[in-house]
């Protein structure tokens, strides 16, 4: 039979065991908790800023998007715009009115620049004959 001692020994021993052990698992355990605390912690901050950064970048998406709507409107009002003055002028144009008072705008034009061309050939001085007399 073993000896009383070694037995009072083994379980002294595995009682220190089980103290250190359970020390040592509720060290690790508060360790784990302060990780998790911090860990947390860094992931709200990270996502903090995250967050900052798209509203940031989201905002400047949409002042661009604003820009480029009124840009395309301003585009759409000028395209408008041309469309009536092409019209109007397609309907001033295409009325006989228009027909006869361009003819006749044309006619002038070309009988004002005829008249000048004549008075332009007429208005040229002959050259003068010179003599010079040697002494």
């Amino acid at each position: 039979m073993t000896d009383n001692a070694t037995i009072e020994r083994a379980l002294v021993v595995m009682a220190v065991c089980l103290a250190i052990q359970t020390v040592a698992i509720a060290t690790g355990a508060i360790a784990a908790l302060v990780a998790w605390r911090r860990a947390r912690a860094a992931i709200e901050s990270q996502v903090g800023e995250l967050r900052m950064r798209v509203d940031r970048v989201s905002e400047s998406v949409e002042r661009a998007a604003h820009a480029f709507e009124r840009s395309a409107s301003a585009v759409q009002d000028a395209v408008d715009g041309t469309r009536e003055a092409v019209k109007s002028a397609a309907t001033i144009v295409a009325s006989p009115r228009a027909a006869l008072a361009l003819g006749a705008l044309r006619g002038l034009q070309w009988w004002r620049r005829h008249r000048a061309e004549r008075r332009a050939r007429y208005a040229v001085r002959q050259p003068r004959l010179m003599v010079h007399t040697r002494t």
